[in-house]
């Protein structure tokens, strides 16, 4: 009888990326109505737009390398970030509308396993257009006209945001199963879509009338941090998509909370070359509000999850209890998420501080410019961020409450930032009328950043009481997130027996 080997990790890693998603969709796609009219058609359009662009440039052709690459791109744009990410889109929605996602669950395939064969069929047919359309972009570099770098960075760029956009896709179609949701959110997509296409043909249009502006340094460092950013959102987006499709019980936090704290401390690396270049405190000051940004909108869904840590999490506390607090924060639950966000807030405080220290001072005084302003978006951000979050924390193990929760943050700083203004209607008060109240932020910001002194005392009390009310209110739940943390160590110890050496080290790195 012949012994089967063990797949090494190559192998494994192999099985990971070709999965039966992957053959499933690509067999699918390929043999379905929508893909071949797409294809037909958009070859259809290409070939009619080329014929028209050389037939119009008539003797001078060779001149006209440049004309004939804008018609085929845009054709060619189209086709990889308007179609294929609609086809992802439907891809995942089918799942749905064909009761097919049970069969797939109850496989051996495991969430990101089907989102990886999703992504990578979307993929497939994208380099199934990019071979079609490659003999059309090649002419229009021997046409002249046409720089073979400044080709290679266009296209390079529409197939990078054609991967990202139908990640996008995919996490949209997993937000809901409910058709008219779904409709809404194919409705989003498609604007969405439409804004990225209108965005790309305009930054290549720009870029072909003024080649000289994708030289030098500056260049490459703003097209890698066009790459770094996409990476993040199709991480991002990646993981959401895979927590859509996980169980309720699994730990759908962990994962996007490091991808979170990841992402602040590539900002922030990349910010403090930027400011030992720049050497300019106005700047240090608007990227760390940028990176409040960052902290905040992950913080929504963060902050408003079930408090507890959910029976699949808790079995899995690190052994070691300073391990445990360590890891704490990026521990499912609303509390833990207020952690995490205080954690952030000191990692931007941090890069704030000592990006303030290495610019030469300034005329303005001490720290600059903006200082005011980031204090003030701080307060803001905790204050909507963490005031509905801790009223409605001990309903939020309900699902409609949850997403309740969620949607009344932003919704909270329109309601604050414009209804005044409508009572100021009736009222005559022309400041209300003009938003200048304290509760919009914005204006507040603005504000502070330009050194509005009146402004700033009338509304410096009131925003500081709502942020110590906010503070205390939270102090409890982060508390009891703590303890929750420290008696599921302690249940594991009592449980399970003292492991030996190499077991701790083998539990410390799954642990990690």
């Amino acid at each position: 009888m012949d012994v089967v080997p063990d797949p090494g990790p190559l192998q494994s890693l192999v099985d990971d990326w070709w999965n039966p998603i992957l053959v499933k969709e690509v067999r699918q796609s390929l043999r379905g109505k929508f893909f071949r009219v797409s294809f037909i058609c958009t070859l259809a359009a290409v070939t009619v737009a080329s014929f028209g662009v050389i037939l119009e440039a008539g003797e001078a052709y060779e001149r006209s390398g440049r004309d004939f690459f804008m018609a085929i791109f845009v054709c060619f744009g189209i086709a990889i970030m308007g179609l294929v990410p609609f086809a992802a889109f439907n891809s995942m929605g089918a799942e749905w509308d064909e009761n097919t996602h049970d069969l797939l669950v109850i496989s051996n395939l495991r969430p990101r396993q089907i989102v990886l064969g999703k992504v990578l069929s979307a993929m497939a047919q994208m380099v199934l257009f990019l071979a079609t359309f490659t003999p059309y972009l090649v002419f229009s570099f021997l046409l002249r006209g046409m720089d073979l770098t400044l080709l290679t960075v266009i296209v390079t760029s529409a197939v990078a945001l054609s991967v990202t956009a139908s990640v996008v896709a995919v996490m949209l179609s997993t937000l809901s199963r409910v058709r008219f949701a779904r409709v809404a959110l194919l409705a989003l997509l498609a604007g969405m879509l439409g804004l990225l296409l209108v965005g790309t043909f305009g930054l290549a249009s720009e870029w072909i009338r003024f080649p000289a502006a994708m030289q030098g340094p500056d260049f490459v460092l703003a097209w890698s941090v066009f790459f770094v950013g996409q990476g993040i959102l199709i991480a991002f987006c990646f993981g959401i998509a895979a927590n859509m499709l996980s169980h309720s019980e699994e730990n759908r936090s962990s994962g996007m909370r490091i991808l979170n704290t990841c992402s602040i401390g590539i900002g922030i690396a990349f910010l403090w070359y930027m400011t030992n270049r720049i050497h300019d405190r106005e700047f240090v000051s608007a990227m760390s509000m940028t990176l409040l940004v960052l902290a905040l909108v992950p913080g929504i869904f963060f902050v408003t999850e079930p408090e507890s840590l959910g029976r699949r999490v808790a079995p899995r506390v690190p052994r070691k209890l300073p391990l445990a607090l360590l890891a704490a924060p990026y521990m499912p639950g609303g509390g833990r998420g207020v952690l995490l966000y205080g954690f952030h807030v000191v990692l931007i405080g941090l890069y704030f501080l000592f990006g303030q220290f290495i610019v030469p001072a300034p005329h303005s005084g001490f720290l600059g410019e903006g200082v005011g302003a980031l204090i003030i978006a701080f307060l803001y951000g905790t204050v909507y961020l963490l005031l509905p979050s801790g009223l409605l924390s001990k309903y939020t193990k309900s699902v409609p409450m949850r997403i309740t929760a969620r949607a009344l943050i932003p919704f909270l700083v329109l309601v604050f930032a414009f209804v005044p203004s409508i009572f100021g209607f009736f009222l005559g008060d022309e400041r209300l009328m003009d938003l200048e109240h304290a509760g919009n932020p914005f204006l507040y910001i603005d504000d502070a950043w330009n050194a509005d002194t009146i402004i700033f005392l009338e509304y410096w009390v009131m925003i500081s009481v709502f942020f110590v009310l906010t503070v205390l209110l939270n102090i409890r739940r982060v508390f009891a997130s703590i303890v929750e943390v420290v008696a599921a160590w302690r249940r594991r110890l009592d449980i399970e027996p003292a492991p030996g050496p190499r077991a701790e080290m083998t539990d410390a790195l799954a642990d990690a």
